[in-house]
């Protein structure tokens, strides 16, 4: 899978758009009978977010309190199973940067967040058809990473770890259906930040 962010701060404000793809092959499943069929998974993600920026003039180090939107879709050819929510979050993102030297600094970075939908931006269709009366949506998730930066030109690159967690049920009546999912994505992640200031001599 792979990750595609733009984001524009001004002093405190901080927005940014994100694209999140994930292709999962192989996938096994196993049915009541414990008969194991075999699956393919898609997962794309549109986030808006936008929040408050915690910083010190000056220092690459920051903390952001952010609110967020996304659409996200998820396609499983077993059961023809197809899940598109709209849906809002909140989370806590997490930047801090200890130098080396002049030039070169050690980074951690952070990122947790949560979030449900409302039952009309709450869609499953499958090969089971239901009409629900009652829908239940959480998702949470986090990332996690390590790496350095060369700080005259705020370049960073991190080794990361993140996971999400989906969970999705529907009733109609005594009957539902539920499609939960839960991925960790392990890479790299590049980041690159155009400021005015200038944190030391280029």
């Amino acid at each position: 899978g792979y990750a595609f962010s733009l984001g524009y701060y001004y002093k405190h404000i901080q927005t940014e758009f994100t694209y999140t793809h994930h292709e999962i092959k192989n996938l096994v499943y196993r049915t009541d009978n414990d008969d194991l069929i075999d699956a393919q998974l898609n997962y794309d993600a549109y986030d808006i977010k936008a929040g408050f920026r915690f910083y010190r003039r000056g220092d690459t180090t920051y903390q952001l309190l952010y609110m967020s939107g996304r659409h996200s879709t998820v396609e499983m050819d077993f059961n023809s199973t197809s899940i598109e929510v709209m849906s809002y979050n909140l989370g806590f993102y997490f930047f801090r940067s200890k130098g080396f030297n002049k030039y070169i600094e050690f980074v951690l970075m952070a990122d947790l967040y949560g979030g449900t939908t409302h039952f009309k931006y709450n869609r499953v269709s499958s090969d089971i058809v239901l009409y629900p009366d009652k829908k239940m949506f959480i998702n949470v998730g986090g990332l996690a990473g390590i790496g350095f930066q060369y700080e005259p030109y705020d370049i960073t690159t991190l080794f990361t770890v993140k996971s999400d967690t989906i969970i999705n049920k529907q009733w109609d009546g005594d009957d539902s259906v539920m499609a939960n999912m839960f991925t960790t994505l392990i890479g790299f992640q590049i980041i690159y930040k155009y400021s005015n200031i200038k944190y030391n001599k280029r």
